[in-house]
């Protein structure tokens, strides 16, 4: 599975076995294996092909429609953890201190039953390791007891019969580890040889190796299963994944500004007023249901102006010599507008130099075949000169208002698959002389370079 950081989860067990040891509860039945919001769009993304970008903008506006993604996600991810537990102590250990009941009940209903058998066996094998090791180092694993063992249970031998086949096979070696092991163990308990039943201690062994090959056995049959059950998981959340699909195929390649973006933007950084009132996020992208369009609208801050919390509400305000708050509407900023759809390709250019080319009879194609209509009350500045553009048109505009009006420019664009349209303005009658072509000109050629 491509989610790295699950392997290393087997890891973190003695750093909880130590924690425990110092006094932590004494089962960890929080769900600490559940997929992160990251793993999920990231294994989501896998299985779908879809971008990461466009998962993420889906999750944060559909979260509910990841709710059984997530437990797939999750199911996967622990089917992923046994089978790639290092060996038999690890398995145990991982059940025991890593599973709560809401992991297993999650198992019960994505996975099939014989991962169910896998959990139960790793429990068994945890009660008879503690005997073991409470009092004596745990013995080395024997390959070739685990073969004799694991051909009877291919044979359909249950675990007890396998077993009492390999403990009874001179080549499995059993005949030489099971005497030593007693005698050892004996020895750790400090009892006496001569009073002690060596029967009771013989089970002891004796359950610990069964208990113990038997984990192996169903870690491999789990290993070779794998791929399987990760279809049928994926199966079984078949409805969700079209829908997350047929959402995120519409956004995926969708150019629209991140905070990464704008913050690298020269002379300029992303405003915290984007995010004011407390709960907005005006960078998440917001979609009209009846048209597809997406829209962002983000403020913009000079470099050099610093923002500062307001004591009585937290505003990020930028404060003037006399340590007055400027406020949006007064201060170094710039207000961004987005939005952008794809285009549709209506047709293919018949003659001319064009001929075989997509065309597109939209919106914007139509509004700039008549730009006196579009430029009312605005200033045409002609076409932009960028790579990448199939048509453009940039505006520059003015409020009638001299003393708070706004002024600024607008791009109306076609790149070969979206249409889009970005706004930038600058409050007070740019009363700092900002150069908003200069931002609008930054701002296209993050979104070309999107494509």
């Amino acid at each position: 599975m491509a989610l790295s950081l699950w392997r290393s989860g087997i890891a973190a067990v003695a750093f909880l076995l130590g924690f425990l040891a110092s006094g932590g509860p004494a089962r960890a039945d929080l769900f600490d294996v559940k997929a992160s919001a990251m793993e999920v769009v990231e294994e989501v993304g896998r299985v779908t092909d879809c971008t990461k970008d466009a998962l993420e903008a889906v999750f944060r506006e559909s979260p509910k429609l990841f709710e059984r993604l997530s437990d797939a996600v999750t199911v996967i991810k622990i089917a992923d953890m046994l089978v790639d537990a290092k060996d038999t102590e690890a398995l145990a250990d991982f059940v025991r201190w890593r599973l709560g009941k809401t992991a297993e009940d999650l198992m019960k209903t994505y996975l099939p039953s014989s991962w169910t058998v896998f959990v139960a066996a790793c429990k068994a094998y945890y009660s008879a390791l503690e005997l073991i090791r409470d009092y004596m180092v745990v013995p080395a694993f024997e390959e070739r007891m685990y073969r004799v063992y694991a051909s009877h249970r291919e044979g359909h031998a249950n675990p007890s019969e396998a077993f009492e086949a390999m403990s009874t096979a001179g080549f499995s070696g059993y005949y030489v580890v099971k005497p030593s092991m007693i005698e050892r163990y004996i020895k750790a308990r400090g009892w006496n040889k001569e009073y002690v039943a060596e029967g009771k201690v013989s089970k002891i062994v004796d359950d610990f190796w069964m208990n113990r090959l038997e984990v192996k056995y169903q870690q491999d049959l789990a290993r070779r299963d794998l791929e399987a059950t990760r279809d049928l998981v994926w199966k079984k959340v078949a409805r969700e994944l079209a829908e997350v699909k047929r959402r995120a195929g519409a956004r995926s390649g969708m150019p629209l500004f991140s905070r990464e973006d704008l913050n690298s933007l020269k002379g300029w950084r992303l405003s915290e007023t984007t995010f004011w009132p407390p709960g907005r996020d005006g960078l998440k992208p917001e979609e009209d249901p009846s048209t597809g369009i997406l829209r962002q609208s983000f403020n913009l801050i000079r470099e050099g102006f610093v923002e500062k919390k307001r004591k009585e509400d937290g505003y990020p305000s930028v404060y003037d010599s006399s340590g007055a708050p400027m406020g949006l509407y007064r201060g170094p900023y710039l207000s961004v507008g987005v939005m952008v759809e794809n285009r549709v390709m209506t047709g293919v250019i018949a003659a001319g130099p064009d001929k075989g080319k997509p065309y597109s009879l939209d919106q914007l194609v139509v509004l700039g075949s008549s730009l006196p209509s579009l430029a009312a009350g605005k200033v045409d500045e002609g076409a932009l000169p960028l790579a990448g553009l199939a048509w453009s048109r940039v505006l520059r505009f003015s409020s009638p208002d001299p003393k708070d009006g706004e002024l600024g420019h607008e791009a109306f664009l076609l790149t070969d698959n979206h249409k889009i349209y970005i706004r930038v303005a600058a409050f007070a009658q740019g009363r700092y002389g900002f150069d908003t072509r200069d931002v609008l000109l930054q701002l296209v050629e993050k979104l070309l370079a999107k494509r």
